[in-house]
Formats: structure tokens, sequence, C-alpha cells
């Protein structure tokens, strides 16, 4: 029987096979994803605001690096504030990466960031922004100045559930723009598909690491806009808002004894089991939109389905995850539209 390492490796290589395959229906998602979560209105600034972060979801999808990434992710975040820097973290240590704004950006090249400051350790312990006020690292303070009115934000770029990088972000030292929500959106859409490469790299062996501090240029920045209408029925590197829902309905009976680890293995098994059914309905919608209509979706799809069950549950059928039975449920939810009575008679519920 193969070990727990040999089960991940083949875990990762199917998520990673299925990606390559869906990258460019993964990266128009993202786009309608990111704009849908834009606060509606008619506002000039708000209509500029949605434009330009429709930009950089389009210059996301246009680079295949990390450090092209990251670079768009710098050069846009310039946009919503006045400056902004790039940490990646390293062992004991955040280093600056890049930065954009300051008098000096070079300068702060290698600057480390104290990972004992209380907004810092709480962004990388609990992997949520925190405000990087007037108490912020003294030192990088020092170096860089105060931001008008302590108006600044430290924010987490995380990458398969771990923050491998922060970004520094305020309103200059005059006072200026500082739009949070903006910048929030687009951290979490880099991140996605940082880790989208990521389990790429995963075919060959480990996935690539955030690069180490270097002296990079800076890519051109293709700004195209992407119709929503374009968007694919795929976007299983996140987990939304209902997702985790649907994870906090098995674990919340017994909340107070379920620990984060536990918590976040629901989490990674329904995102894998989403990916997996996902791939179902995207490669054969033919045969969805005829068990639909024959109240027989699984005999039609049956060794798709079935091959894919068999990954789940060499990932996920022993570990606590199981109890969540996500992969059946995800089956249910997208195959038959919370239908389950479309999966047909010999469906093994």
């Amino acid at each position: 029987m193969a070990d727990s390492k040999q089960i991940e490796f083949i875990a990762d290589r199917v998520v990673s096979e299925v990606m390559s395959r869906h990258l460019p229906e993964l990266r128009q998602e993202m786009v309608r994803r990111v704009i849908s979560e834009l606060p509606a209105g008619g506002a000039s600034e708000g209509g500029a605001a949605s434009a330009v972060l429709e930009a950089a979801m389009a210059a996301l999808q246009d680079v295949t690096s990390q450090v092209d990434i990251l670079n768009v992710l710098l050069d846009f975040a310039a946009r919503f504030s006045g400056r902004v820097a790039l940490f990646v973290i390293r062992g004991e240590s955040a280093t600056v990466w890049q930065a954009r704004g300051f008098p000096d950006d070079n300068g702060l090249r290698n600057f480390s960031l104290n990972l004992a400051d209380a907004a810092v350790a709480r962004v990388v312990q609990e992997r949520v922004p925190a405000a990087a006020g007037l108490d912020f690292d003294p030192n990088f303070l020092a170096k860089v100045g105060h931001a008008a009115g302590g108006n600044a934000i430290l924010l987490p770029l995380v990458l398969r559930e771990k923050v491998s990088a922060l970004v520094y972000a305020d309103c200059g030292l005059e006072g200026g723009k500082l739009d949070v929500a903006a910048l929030k959106l687009l951290m979490r859409s880099a991140g996605m598909w940082l880790e989208v490469l990521s389990l790429r790299k995963a075919v060959g062996g480990a996935p690539a690491p955030v690069p180490e501090p270097a002296a990079l240029e800076r890519p051109a920045i293709v700004a195209t806009s992407v119709p929503p209408e374009r968007a694919a029925a795929i976007a299983a590197s996140a987990v939304s808002e209902p997702a985790a829902r649907a994870v906090a309905a098995v674990v919340t009976p017994e909340a107070d004894q379920v620990t984060t680890d536990e918590r976040e293995l629901h989490q990674r098994a329904l995102r894998f089991a989403r990916l997996l059914v996902d791939e179902i309905k995207l490669y054969n919608q033919e045969k969805v939109a005829e068990g639909r209509a024959g109240r027989n979706l699984y005999d039609r799809l049956k060794d798709d389905i079935d091959k894919s069950r068999a990954s789940y549950n060499k990932r996920y059928g022993s570990t606590p995850a199981a109890s969540g039975d996500y992969f059946t449920k995800e089956l249910v939810r997208i195959l038959a539209d919370n239908d389950v009575s479309l999966l047909g008679a010999n469906f093994p519920v």
C-alpha cells in the first residue's frame, strides 16, 4: 500500500495536470470573480477602481512566472496606495524584495521586518491584514517615515495556506489614496495565481518557492479588458464563503473540539473535491446535459466519476475530512444542480 508521501505526490500530480489543462479557463474565472466582488454603483471613483482592478486581473493572466506575478502585484498595488513594499518571508525574516513609491525604492532592498512586531506576527500567524500605523516596526518607519495619520496596512500573500510574503501599503507622507478593499482583492487574486503555478510545478517535483530578493526588471504590463462572459465554469483554486460555510456545517457540531489544522484539512478536501468535479463537468458538458435530462448522470459519467472518487479517497478517505463526504456533495451540487435524483438510481450514495 502506498505511504502518505506517495499518496500526496499522486494527488498533487493529479491537481497539477488538471490545472495545466484549465489555465485559460481559470485565468478568465479569476477576472470574473474579483470584479464581481467589487461594490456595485455608478460613482466615477468606484468605476475607475473597477477598471484598474480588471486591468490588474488581465495583467495577471498574461504572465506565467512567479516573478512576473509579483511585479504585477506591486505595480497595481501602487495604483491603490501611496507607497507599497513586498517582503519575502524566509525562515525567521521578512525581507524587502521590491518597493514602489518611496523616495529610494532600491534603498529598501534587503531591509528586514521584525517578525516579533505585533502587527507582523498577527498577519503571519492568522493570515489576515492588520493595521501598520504609528506603532508599526520602528526601524522600518525610521527608514521610510510615518504615513500621514498612520494610515497604513500590512497584508498577507498566502500560498498553499501559508504566508509566503507580506505587502506593506500606506497613503504616503503627505496623505493620499489607500484603497484597502481593492488591495485585499488584488492580494487574493495574486495568491490564487501563484498557487496555480505552484501546483503546476508539482508535476516535476516540489513547488517552486517565491523568488529570493534580487534586482529584477519590472515587466511591461499588458492591461487588456476581459469580458465576464468568457469566464469558464471552474475556479477550484479558491474557497469562497459558501465553501467555507460547507466546511463549517460539517465541523460545527463539535466546533470547540475541532483544531485549526483539522478545519484547514476539511477546506483542502473541499477544494480538491470541487476541482475534480469541475473537471468532470468541463470536459463532459454534453453528457451532463443529457444526464440531467434523462436523470441518469451517474450512468453516463460512471468512469469519470469513479476515477475521480478514487483520487479523492486516496488523499482524504482515511483522514478526519472523510466525514465531510465532500466529493459526493460536490457531485450533487455541481453536476446535479442540488438534485440528487438526477444522478440516477445506480448512484452509490
